[in-house]
């Protein structure tokens, strides 16, 4: 689904995409990745699967999220994305 073509109501925020995407994701945690590599918009279990608090992670890079070996694969995952793109389950 391309969530860019996707324009906010009268009245509500440009961040209407975003938030459908979150609907429509079926993860335990959510977040995005800023084009500067870093977390944002956490949502879901970050405490339990992190150990962190939601807060925490935010502009936190998000490769130590992941266990080493899987690192590679999450980038070529992330270069392969357009934007406005949703990737997974994974």
């Amino acid at each position: 689904m391309k969530l860019d073509r996707i324009r906010p109501a009268a009245g509500h925020s440009d961040a209407a995409p975003r938030y459908l995407g979150y609907i429509f994701a079926s993860s335990d945690l959510v977040f995005e990745i800023a084009h500067t590599g870093r977390v944002h918009n956490v949502m879901g279990a970050a405490s339990l699967l992190t150990g962190r608090d939601p807060g925490a992670l935010e502009g936190q890079p998000w490769r130590p999220l992941f266990p080493p070996q899987d690192r590679d694969l999450v980038q070529h995952l992330l270069d392969a994305m357009r934007p406005g793109e949703r990737k997974g389950p994974i």
